[in-house]
C-alpha cells in the first residue's frame, strides 16, 4: 500500500506550530502515560492489601476454630473423666451391696437377724 501524501494543511500547521510546544505536549502525554502507570500500580498495591486482609481474617477464623476445638476437647476430657469417677462409683456401691447381700444371706453382720431355737 501507498500512504498518501500529508494534506497541504497539516503541513502548514506543523509548520506554524513551534517545536518547543510539540515537545511541550510530547512531554505531557508521556507524564499522563506514566500516571497511568502509577494509578495501575496503586491499584494493585491496593488489591494485595485487600488480599493480605482476608488471609489474616482467615487465620484468625483458623486459630478460633482451633481454640473451640481445644475448648471442646478440654470438655470432652472432663467429661470423660467425670465418666469413669461415677463408673468407679458405681463399681463401689455394686461391691457394697454384693458384701450386704453376702451378710444378709449368711446371717453375719447387723442386719441379719439371729433366730435361737427357743421359738
Amino acid at each position: 500500500m501507498r500512504s498518501l501524501p500529508p494534506l497541504p494543511i497539516v503541513s502548514t500547521l506543523q509548520a506554524a506550530i513551534p517545536s518547543r510546544v510539540i515537545a511541550a505536549v510530547r512531554l505531557v502525554i508521556a507524564a499522563l502515560r506514566l500516571e497511568v502507570a502509577a494509578l495501575r500500580l496503586d491499584i494493585a498495591a491496593a488489591r494485595l492489601v485487600v488480599a493480605a486482609a482476608h488471609l489474616i481474617i482467615a487465620i484468625v477464623l483458623l486459630v478460633t476454630s482451633t481454640v473451640r476445638l481445644i475448648i471442646a476437647a478440654v470438655r470432652l476430657d472432663i467429661a470423660t473423666v467425670s465418666l469413669v469417677i461415677a463408673a468407679v462409683r458405681l463399681v463401689f456401691a455394686a461391691v457394697r451391696l454384693f458384701i450386704t447381700a453376702l451378710r444378709l444371706v449368711t446371717g453375719t453382720g447387723t442386719t441379719a437377724y439371729s433366730y435361737s431355737s427357743t421359738n
